[in-house]
């Protein structure tokens, strides 16, 4: 087959977007409690970027250099980091 038939043929099989919003993270929503950071919307974030929650906060606590766990539906970071600086982080 000729070069171009196959482009041809290759860009009928995918899946085209009409859409024209530009992907968005969504902001960090937490507070600083003492000498930690709490977020609040942890695994909302992590499910709009389809991560998995486990691999979304290594990555975060690796890139932010800080220890951290989770409890409940929020990520508790034990040191203040703000939150200018963790969706800096996201981007």
């Amino acid at each position: 087959m000729d070069y171009d038939k196959l482009l041809d043929e290759a860009y009928k099989k995918v899946k085209h977007s009409e859409s024209t919003e530009r992907f968005e993270i969504p902001k960090v929503e937490g507070h600083i409690e003492g000498k930690k950071t709490i977020l609040t919307n942890f695994f909302q974030i992590a499910s709009h970027i389809r991560r998995d929650p486990e691999s979304f906060q290594k990555f975060l606590l690796r890139e932010l250099a800080t220890s951290g766990q989770k409890e409940g539906d929020r990520l508790v970071l034990n040191n203040k980091i703000p939150s200018s600086k963790i969706n800096q982080t996201l981007k």
